[in-house]
C-alpha cells in the first residue's frame, strides 16, 4: 500500500510560545509493517517474521531489527540520479520509541546509514542541495526547558550528522521552510505589489508570530519574491529613495500581480 502525505501548516502560539504542530513535507508512506514504498531503483518493503522486522530491496534484506516495528518513507529530490528512503523504527512499550535511518538508492548497491534521531518524532524532511535532511521534532515540554525544539540531520557522503537545532520557534521555522521538500516553485523568482490597507510587517519565518517589528513595507510597494512555504513568500525590497534592501517572509494575500 503506497501513500502520499501533505502536511501544511505549522505554527501557531501555545501558552505565550510558538510550538511547532506539523511542517510542510511530502513524502510517500508506508504507514505499518508489510507495507512498501516504490523508488526509481526498485521496491522497498518492511517485513515482520518472528518478532524482527526486516527491510527488503529488490527482494534481498538490507537491514534487520530485532524486536522492533518499522515504517518507510520515501523522499524524493528534484532532477538526481538517486531515490532516498527514510526508515522510522520503533519498539513498543518503550519509553523512547522512535529511531531512524535513511536509505540511499540508485543504480548500485544500497547504502544504509547509521541510527540517529533517538526519542524525536518526525517533523519533515528535505535537501540541502542534493543532499537529504530530516527534521526531528523534541517534545513541547523539552522545549520549555531549553532543549532543542527541533534537530535537522544530513545524510553526505554516506554519513550522518547534525546540521541545525534551535530552542527558538522562529529560527527553527525559517530554517525548515527553506529546506522543505514540498516548497512549491522554491527557486522561481517573480515581483508583485503590496496591497492592502497599511503597511505590512516583513517576518523572519512563515508564521504570524515572527513578525519584525522594525521591517514593514507600504502599499505600492515592489517586491522581489523567492521562496513559498504554506501562506507566505519570501521577498526583497530596495527602497528606491535610499537605496536600503530589507528581506523577510511576507503573507501571500498582501501581495498582487503586476498589471
Amino acid at each position: 500500500m503506497e501513500k502520499v502525505w501533505r502536511w501544511r501548516g505549522a505554527l501557531g502560539l501555545l501558552c505565550g510560545a510558538l510550538a511547532l504542530s506539523a511542517f510542510p513535507w511530502r513524502a510517500q508512506a508506508a504507514s505499518s509493517v508489510g507495507d512498501s514504498v516504490k523508488t526509481r531503483f526498485g521496491t522497498v518493503e518492511v517485513r515482520s517474521d518472528a518478532g524482527n522486522t526486516s527491510i527488503v530491496y529488490r527482494g534481498k534484506t538490507v537491514l534487520t531489527l530485532a524486536d522492533k516495528r518499522a515504517a518507510v518513507y520515501r523522499i524524493t529530490p528534484k532532477n538526481e540520479n538517486r531515490d532516498f528512503v527514510l526508515l522510522q523504527g520503533w519498539q513498543a512499550g518503550t519509553a523512547c520509541r522512535h529511531f531512524y535511518r535513511i536509505v540511499a538508492l540508485s543504480k548500485g548497491l544500497p547504502q544504509v546509514s547509521a541510527q540517529f534521531g533517538d526519542c524525536l518524532d518526525m517533523a519533515g524532511a528535505g535537501f540541502i542541495g542534493s543532499d537529504p535532511v530530516v527534521h526531528l521534532r523534541g517534545s513541547a515540554s523539552e522545549a520549555r526547558k531549553g532543549q532543542p525544539l527541533i534537530t535537522t540531520y544530513l545524510l553526505k557522503r554516506g554519513k550522518i550528522s547534525e546540521v541545525f537545532s534551535s530552542t527558538n520557534p522562529c529560527n527553527t521555522a525559517d530554517f525548515v521552510a527553506r529546506t522543505n521538500v514540498d516548497l512549491s516553485g522554491a527557486t522561481r523568482r517573480d515581483e508583485r505589489r503590496v496591497k492592502g490597507v497599511g503597511p505590512v510587517y516583513l517576518s523572519s519565518a512563515p508564521s504570524p508570530g515572527c513578525q519584525l517589528k522594525d521591517l514593514s513595507v507600504a502599499p505600492g510597494d515592489l517586491l522581489v519574491l523567492t521562496l513559498d512555504a504554506d501562506d507566505f513568500r519570501f521577498a526583497y525590497f530596495r527602497d528606491p529613495r535610499t537605496g536600503k534592501q530589507i528581506e523577510g517572509w511576507i503573507p501571500s494575500e498582501r501581495l498582487e500581480k503586476l498589471q
